[in-house]
């Protein structure tokens, strides 16, 4: 667990200031756990690849994790090189592009209010036509914008790395109001979870291992729930963070922290339903009888979402430092650090097929779509995916 902790920190910690790097100095590759070599099996399901393309280089040594978004039959995806793209989602045929290497998107895409939200390194928010990517307005924020924005009820919410939550008439751009009290520490791992909206509450984790919900119209806080508590005497040993892929469905969200749990609350106050201990960076999944995760050594759980008692665990993928998880029908889908895409059945965590889409790593959570799923990886590389019938 130590060892895996080491190589975990240092791969999340890109980007960031020299005082942080510098605290990792006495790290070595010795101390890294060797990734579970991958084994024949055979594969109880057929997937088609459907198609393959680049988009531009992809988030290359940045540290964010870039997914597309789908809306209308087009998928949408962007490079921290500059290139931000319209596909068709059926063939991948480009139906439009925009290029400016003086623009580093890195947060999004994400789809609704009939825009195309993207947001940048540099902390600027782009507000597009999805139609053409015509730009329809922008808006500056306190640092950069690496995870996705939000969109929902008239307002544009995106969260800045430096913690403050920001909230946008999606009409013209016009800032309602920020929220400024999520305390970032002095470290923490490199990632942001990427806010949510429903019932007229943002919902959104924190880098002090902190679950938040806001009112959408002011940015109130309506209530708060502490799932991580990172304790010791070093700031390494104090990290805490909820930078994962939260979910809510029928009233309940479902989140989990570094050093901490997953996490079921009351989606009205933040009231704890249950909680697992499970440390993961990554996020949840949810089918409508279970939650998975990958906890910090690659395992993949499968928990009882009405109550969090575990119902299996697979470790065949140890080490490969996962995608977090997505749910394709029956199966779970993650990416690895070496461009294999697994699935796995979700009754039991059993392996049921493999595909490699790449020699790099798939970092973000693959994006699935009816009976097809969308990779991206770290070099830009995205294919499409379908299970066969």
């Amino acid at each position: 667990m130590k060892r895996a902790l080491a190589f975990l920190l240092l791969a999340t910690l890109l980007g960031g200031c020299t005082a942080i790097k510098n605290a990792f100095k006495g790290s070595n590759k010795e101390n890294i756990e060797p990734p579970k070599v991958l084994t024949e099996f055979a594969p109880t399901v057929t997937v088609e690849k459907l198609w393959t393309t680049g988009v531009g280089k992809g988030a290359r040594k940045t540290g964010v994790h870039l997914t597309p978004a789908y809306a209308d039959g087009k998928l949408y995806a962007i490079s921290t090189t500059g290139v931000l793209e319209a596909l068709d989602a059926t063939t991948g045929r480009t139906l439009w592009e925009k290029k400016d290497k003086k623009i580093a998107y890195a947060a999004g895409p994400t789809i609704g209010e009939g825009l195309l939200v993207v947001g940048t390194l540099d902390g600027t928010l782009f507000a597009l036509n999805p139609a053409d990517g015509s730009e329809r307005w922008h808006a500056e924020v306190s640092s950069e914008l690496i995870s996705a924005p939000a969109v929902d009820g008239g307002m544009v919410v995106a969260r800045s790395y430096d913690g403050r939550v920001y909230g946008f008439d999606a009409a013209n751009g016009e800032r309602k109001w920020i929220f400024d009290r999520n305390t970032v520490p002095l470290l923490s791992l490199r990632g942001n979870s990427a806010p949510l909206i429903r019932e007229g509450v943002v919902i959104t984790g924190g880098d002090n291992g902190k679950v938040v919900g806001l009112r959408l119209t002011d940015g109130v806080e309506v209530w708060e729930q502490v799932i991580s508590t990172g304790e010791g005497r070093t700031e390494i040993e104090r990290l805490q963070d909820v930078d994962g892929i939260l979910q809510a469905d029928a009233g309940v969200v479902y989140a989990a922290g570094y050093r901490g749990q997953i996490t079921a609350l009351a989606g009205n106050n933040g009231r704890p339903l249950w909680a697992h201990d499970l440390s993961s960076y990554s996020g949840v999944a949810i089918s409508p009888a279970a939650v998975f995760a990958n906890d910090v050594d690659s395992n993949i759980w499968s928990l009882d979402r009405n109550n969090g008692t575990s119902l299996w665990k697979q470790d065949v993928l140890g080490y490969r430092w996962l995608s977090p998880p997505a749910v394709q029908g029956d199966y779970i889908v993650v990416g690895d650090f070496d461009g294999y895409v697994h699935w796995l059945n979700l009754n039991d965590g059993k392996l049921a097929a493999r595909v490699r889409l790449t020699k790099k790593p798939i970092d973000s959570v693959p994006l699935v779509v009816g009976n097809t799923v969308y990779v991206q990886a770290s070099n830009g590389e995205l294919g499409a995916y379908r299970i066969a019938k």
